[in-house]
Parts: structure tokens; C-alpha cells; sequence
């Protein structure tokens, strides 16, 4: 049954469930939790070439120092632990580098002592696999001992992964894309036998993928996903072992296979209609074990579990220009929507998460979504909190990403990625935590004074406030935005050009919490 949110942008009430925690400079922070010393947040400094840990309360705990280069490179971590690496409580972080065209990948202790340095290999990572001992697979094919990190095989002329299969238990996989095969070894490295990959003429792989014995079906056999480009029409295949084709999907850029608890495995075909329109995706929803088509949805489509509701379809990024969020019964009907405030062509909603009771015990619907318009000058993004009767939570400027941050035992926190500043070669980053048991920002800004008149107003809205105004925003009663300007100390705000109304005012200070007014234009 479809559940209609009517009115978006009009409720502004403050709900009282979060508020902005600490704010981390120059950085994005990532939240973990050690297995010895519990909940931590980390950075990388470039500017101190190190990673800089953090108490769950954000006081500084210890850093690990890094050797990098001296000129231009990028830096991505892989792993961070105590004991999965080595047991010996230390930390160990595991991190690649390019630089000069080149990778290298290295494994570092806290002290920084270089445990595992590979040149050419573009990561290093932890595989874990219940009751198996971990291996740290390179992305060069090798395979390497934990604890000790000594080389155990080296795959050549292909992608090493590691997987447990149902029946047939631990196997390596390379996925040699030259000749379009996939040889599976045994745990101890041996031969155990070998699929090939159709590809027609003049075309290349674009990924693989080891759905296992029984996640598609249960005939005992192999299946794998791949898909091709190229010289003919992008598609994606779901094969068995025997070379069998079992699905073949038309224009797909990737299969994803999605499992949650309580209801059937489907598989997402991600498909691009006009190659003309790259930012405009169809998802196709195949039911596991038939392979036979259910539903397409327009966007990126997910699937989740709700805390009351259960199993539920949302389009996790739309395309361009889409002005709702739209969630959809394990049925395929239409559940509940939310109109978002899309304002500009090719602005688009990306990053959406759902909940019921994680940001408050309402058990209503609440949205995580970000705004993105991507452009040549580093993007300009909103992201926002919004509960389901269109409630402005939290709506954080110049996030590009934000996100639940769910450990068991913990509680749960919101983190945004902040990007800012004039140009693409001058952005600055920051990253947010809030934490779900107070305001957030929205009701943050009201510990500021801030009082607007005349009321009604007139041709001028004047602002008094203890608060820096830089920015404001004047949205209609539907959410989209009729004017706005930035300022460095906001007092004045010209309506002259908007017809007599009721409107929602939007001022935001200069650390970015928002304030939101109904104001009333009169003639």
C-alpha cells in the first residue's frame, strides 16, 4: 500500500536525537573498533605523514608515522588492527601509494617498522573467512602467511581472491582476463580445475565475480558473474561451471548478488540504457533460483531490511534530476516516498540509507540521502536528515557523504565528509561526527539568538544573530529554492522579487549549522 509524504520541507520541528559530536580538519575520519582498545577514530595527515588515532571521546590516543614520497601521491588504507595481522597487540595498518605511476603496497606496525613492503601491487589485504586462518592477499597474486606475513604462492597472469565454497571448502581463484578463464587451486596451492569465460569478438572484461555453490541455486555447481565490453554490446552473464549461460543481461555493467535474512537471494543487473546518458542507470531485479525478471527500477536499487517493517526496495541514487526517494514492498508496490529539493539539471540524489529506530524511536521512516551536483569546480553538495513527514533533520552544506556508523555494543554515530572551496585545486575537507542522543545541528544553531523583522516582511528581511550568517536560502512550501546568496556576515535579506506568501528561510553560519523560519511576504 502506498503511503504518500505530501508535504516535504514544511515541517521544520526540532526533534531532539542528535548533535554534532567533533569536527576533524583537513582529513576524513574513519571510525573503528580495535579488538583490545575498543572504539577509535583515525586521520591521515598528510602535512605529518602519519595516522593519527583517536579516543571514542576525540581525544588524541597515538600516531603511527609513515615513509612516503616527497612528491605528488595518493594514499589508501586497507586494513587497520591489533591482532588479525599479528597477535602481538600492536597495531598494524596496511596501506598502498601511488606515486609516479607506480604502486607500492607495505604493512607498518605503530612504531612504524615496515613488516611488508611490494612494489607494484595496489593493496594488501586482510582475507577473512570464518574458521579458516586469515591470509593477506596482494593484488599482484600473492598470498602471504598470518602471523609471519611469508610468502605462500605467488599467482602469475591473473587476480588472486580466496573463497569458501559450500561443498568444496577454501579455494583460491584467479581470474586470468588474457585467455577469459578462471582456475580455482586447492588450500595448499594445487590445480583443481578450470572454467572458461565466453567473450565475443573485440571485447574486454570489466569484472568477475565467484557466486559460490548455492547462493544462485542449489545443483552443487559453480556459478560465476562477468561482464564484457568493447566491441560488442555491454553485458553481464551468469555462467555455472559447465559453461552453461544462465542469464544474460543486455547493456549491465555489473551483477550484484543480494542476500538478507528472511527472504530470497535476488540478483541486480546494473544496466545504462543510452550510452549517451552515462549518469542514467535501470536496475533489473532477477529472483534467485528462476533467474527470471521481476522488476526494473529506475536508479540504482538496493535492498534492506527494516527494524519493524522487514525487507523493503529503495533507489539508493537516482538519476539526474529525479525529485523523489521512493521505496518500494518486497512485492515490488510502492511503499512511502519522499520529495527531495532538486533545483538545477543533472543534480542527482546519491548515498541514501533508511531507518526506523536507529536515528530515533519513532519507528517512522528516516532518510539519510546526499544531493550531489558534479561539476568542474569540485562538486557543490548537500546532505540531509530527513524524517518521513519531510521534518528537516540535520542538513549538513558541502557534504558529500554521510552515514550511520553501527558497531555492536556501541552507539551508533553520523558521519558527513565535508568538501569546500572555490575551485577543484582548492578544496577543503573536514569530516563531522554526530551523535544521536541530543539536537542536532538545526536545534545547535537555536543556542544562538536570532531574531528576523519585520514580520511579515516586506521588500527586506533583516537578521539579527548571535551566529555568523554566510548563506541563505529561501525554499517554497514544495522544498525548492526560489532565492539565495552567500555573504560573509549576513543582516539583510532582499524579497523583493518574490510574490506574497508563506515561505521556509534557510540561514546558515559559518560552521555550517543551519537555522530554519517560516516567513510571511506581504505587499
Amino acid at each position: 500500500m502506498k503511503k504518500k509524504i505530501a508535504i516535504p520541507f514544511l515541517l521544520f520541528s526540532v526533534l531532539c536525537f542528535g548533535q554534532l559530536e567533533h569536527t576533524y580538519d583537513n582529513s576524513n575520519v574513519s571510525r573503528i573498533v580495535l579488538e583490545n582498545s575498543g572504539e577509535k577514530y583515525y586521520i591521515f595527515n598528510r602535512a605529518a605523514s602519519r595516522i593519527e588515532f583517536y579516543n571514542a571521546d576525540h581525544t588524541p590516543w597515538k600516531y603511527v608515522p609513515l615513509t612516503l614520497p616527497a612528491q605528488n601521491f595518493s594514499l589508501q588504507v586497507g586494513e587497520v588492527s591489533e591482532t588479525k595481522i599479528n597477535p602481538d597487540n600492536n597495531i598494524e595498518i596496511s596501506y598502498s601509494i601511488y606515486s609516479s605511476g607506480a604502486y607500492q603496497s607495505k604493512i607498518v606496525n605503530e612504531t612504524g617498522a615496515v613488516l611488508l613492503a611490494v612494489d607494484n601491487c595496489k593493496a594488501l589485504l586482510c582475507n577473512e573467512i570464518v574458521g579458516l586462518p586469515n591470509k593477506i592477499l596482494g593484488a599482484n597474486g600473492s598470498v602471504y602467511t598470518v602471523p609471519g606475513l611469508v610468502l605462500e604462492h605467488q599467482y602469475v597472469n591473473g587476480e588472486v581472491m580466496r573463497v569458501a565454497l559450500e561443498n568444496a571448502g577454501e579455494k583460491y581463484c584467479v581470474f586470468d582476463r588474457a585467455i577469459g578463464e578462471v582456475r580455482f587451486y586447492h588450500a595448499d596451492h594445487s590445480f583443481w580445475k578450470t572454467i572458461a569465460l565466453d567473450l565475443p569478438g573485440s571485447s574486454y572484461f570489466t569484472f568477475m565475480e565467484v557466486f559460490s555453490e548455492y547462493q544462485v541455486n542449489t545443483d552443487d555447481l559453480i556459478e560465476i558473474g562477468y561482464g564484457y565490453s568493447g566491441g560488442a554490446l555491454p553485458a553481464s552473464r551468469i555462467i555455472n561451471e559447465n559453461g552453461e549461460a544462465l542469464l544474460t543481461a543486455d547493456n549491465a555493467t555489473r551483477l550484484r548478488l543480494n542476500h538478507i535474512s528472511g527472504a530470497q537471494n535476488v540478483i541486480f543487473a546494473d544496466r545504462t540504457p543510452d550510452i549517451n546518458s552515462p549518469m542514467t542507470v535501470v536496475t533489473d531485479v532477477y529472483s534467485c533460483p528462476e533467474l527470471t525478471l521481476e522488476q526494473t527500477y529506475q536508479g540504482y536499487a538496493q535492498r534492506t531490511n527494516l527494524e519493524n517493517s522487514g525487507a523493503k526496495y529503495y533507489i539508493e541514487r537516482s538519476n539526474p534530476e529525479t525529485t523523489q526517494i521512493t521505496v518500494y514492498n518486497i512485492d515490488h508496490t510502492l511503499w512511502k516516498t519522499l520529495a527531495v529539493p532538486i533545483e538545477t539539471p543533472w543534480q542527482s540524489v546519491e548515498g541514501v540509507s533508511l531507518s526506523e529506530n536507529k536515528i530515533d524511536a519513532d519507528n517512522d521512516l528516516d532518510f539519510v540521502y546526499t544531493i550531489s551536483s558534479n561539476t568542474l569546480d569540485g562538486g557543490h553538495y548537500t546532505s540531509n536528515v530527513v524524517h518521513e513527514d519531510g521534518t528537516v533533520l540535520l542538513s549538513i552544506n558541502h557534504a558529500y557523504a554521510a552515514a550511520l556508523s553501527e558497531f555492536p555494543g556501541l552507539p551508533i554515530k553520523l558521519l558527513a565528509q565535508i568538501q569546500d572551496g572555490p575551485t577543484f585545486d582548492n578544496l577543503h575537507y573536514e569530516s563531522r561526527v554526530y551523535n544521536l542522543n541530543g539536537p542536532f545541528a538545526v536545534a545547535d544553531f537555536t543556542k544562538h539568538s536570532v531574531r528576523l523583522a519585520p514580520v511579515p516582511a516586506h521588500d527586506f528581511v533583516h537578521v539579527v544573530s548571535t551566529a555568523t550568517i554566510v548563506m541563505w536560502r529561501v525554499l517554497d512550501l514544495h522544498g525548492r529554492t526560489v532565492t539565495n546568496a552567500f555573504g560573509s556576515a549576513v543582516s539583510t535579506i532582499d524579497v523583493r522579487s518574490l510574490e506574497p506568501g508563506i515561505y521556509i528561510l534557510v540561514l546558515t553560519d559559518d560552521h555550517g549549522l543551519s537555522y530554519t523560519q517560516k516567513i510571511t511576504i506581504t505587499r
